[in-house]
């Protein structure tokens, strides 16, 4: 993933995901377009069906203001941030960077 700072909050959610305040997402790609997430999630979701399969995905929009603005591409949610970490831990085993974040 790249370097995106959680401090900024999503302006904009892109996907109609339910996600509490007591969930956790995975946050699989920042990057500069809408687009761009959804074919992140279209290219991730294939390679690795076994571990994202079944799973929602959610592209939110952050303002970084001087840094611009990102597109986040997450899934989840989880009701259990072991069960995110799981996730994260089976990606990064074949090389897919994620980290585990709150809404």
């Amino acid at each position: 993933t790249q370097d995106v700072p959680e401090t900024a909050p999503p302006s904009q959610q892109t996907a109609s995901v339910n996600i509490s305040e007591g969930s956790y997402l995975v946050q699989l790609v920042a990057v500069r377009s809408n687009e761009g997430a959804e074919g992140e999630w279209k290219r991730l979701s294939d390679q690795h069906e076994d571990l994202l399969g079944g799973h929602n995905h959610v592209v939110l929009q952050a303002d970084l203001g001087d840094r611009g603005v990102f597109y986040r591409l997450r899934v989840g949610p989880f009701g259990d941030r072991t069960v995110a970490e799981d996730l994260c831990a089976g990606l990064a085993a074949k090389n897919v960077g994620c980290i585990v974040v709150r809404p």
